[in-house]
């Protein structure tokens, strides 16, 4: 440990001098490059045994400072190519950023797989990973990256994504499990928040290029309100048993449909009211080719009717104003 440690400290100190002293970037380039050779000996304490007890010992501390020094490593080549634009700098600030990125994934993985249990380990990485990425969108988007970047970074989203689906219980969880429900619920916020931040905050550079980043705003829409339906299905299955949760998730399916409907009829966006009669459709099918053959008699007549007043209520509501206007 005290090796790579020492060696990788050395190697960035160098870095360091080289470019307070403003000689060629081909210098820090080759540093750079010298610099995955103390990172692939630290894979060395990752080996699980060594996490047993915890995170507070000296394999904890030699991870814990290569990361700390990639990130500098990272920040050291942003700073370079913001002084002159090279590309060869960027090439390598990407390779960095990958690297960096990639490493920590690693490591946390690792740690989290030595000192949980299974399913919590789950749930720790993909809220991490989705923290991190989280992080480093905010950045490209706060610094106006090349949507190249930009699209890279949301694509690595996909495998937090694809972990945290294992979370979804569709019979509802249990009391045990509430680790996973919290961690859906960080998916979901973080979506939510990529989105609104690609669609407010990022400015690209020509039309073409706005109608790009719009479009992957609007695939985090969906895919948050997708993992969003799942987890109210999973919810109401905790809370009710049976009929009754298929009911509750119905309702709330319907209630957040025609107010999705009625919230895209009042401002004028068509992807609202396309959202809310995606949902509507849903509930109509699922009551018309599931529930109408499976549910008591009893509940299929709550069901059907309590939705039904939920129609009516609202083309009652919309009459008067079309009337009024």
């Amino acid at each position: 440990v005290m090796i790579y440690v020492s060696w990788i400290t050395v190697i960035v100190a160098l870095m360091l001098y080289t470019i307070r002293l403003g000689l060629s970037n081909n210098v820090p380039i080759f540093l750079s490059f010298i610099l995955a050779l103390p990172v692939f000996a630290s894979f060395n304490s990752l080996e699980s045994s060594f996490w047993l007890d915890g995170v507070m010992h000296i394999h904890g501390f030699g991870v814990a400072t290569v990361s700390v020094f990639l990130v500098l490593t990272t920040l050291l080549f942003t700073q370079l190519f913001c002084v002159d634009y090279n590309q060869k700098v960027k090439r390598i600030l990407g390779l960095m950023i990958v690297f960096t990125i990639g490493y920590i994934f690693i490591v946390l993985g690792s740690v989290y797989d030595a000192t949980l249990p299974y399913e919590i380990s789950v749930v720790a990485k993909y809220m991490s990973y989705m923290i991190i990425l989280y992080g480093l969108v905010s950045l490209f988007v706060l610094l106006r990256v090349n949507t190249d970047w930009l699209g890279k970074a949301l694509l690595v989203l996909v495998y937090p994504l694809l972990l945290s689906m294992s979370s979804f219980s569709f019979s509802g969880w249990q009391k045990h499990e509430a680790t996973e429900a919290l961690g859906l619920f960080l998916v979901i916020v973080i979506l939510v928040l990529l989105a609104l931040g690609l669609r407010r905050n990022y400015h690209a550079e020509n039309i073409e290029l706005e109608t790009k980043v719009l479009g992957w705003s609007k695939v985090l829409f969906i895919t948050a309100s997708l993992f969003a339906v799942g987890y109210l299905w999973s919810l109401s299955h905790s809370v009710l048993q049976g009929e009754k949760a298929v009911t509750l998730a119905l309702f709330l399916y319907t209630i957040i449909g025609l107010f999705l409907y009625q919230y895209g009829r009042q401002i004028g966006k068509k992807d609202f009211r396309h959202a809310g009669q995606i949902l509507l459709a849903f509930v109509i099918l699922r009551l018309l080719l599931v529930d109408i053959w499976e549910m008591e008699l009893v509940w299929r007549i709550v069901t059907f009717l309590g939705i039904g007043i939920l129609f009516i209520g609202t083309a009652l509501l919309e009459k008067p104003k079309k009337t009024e206007e």
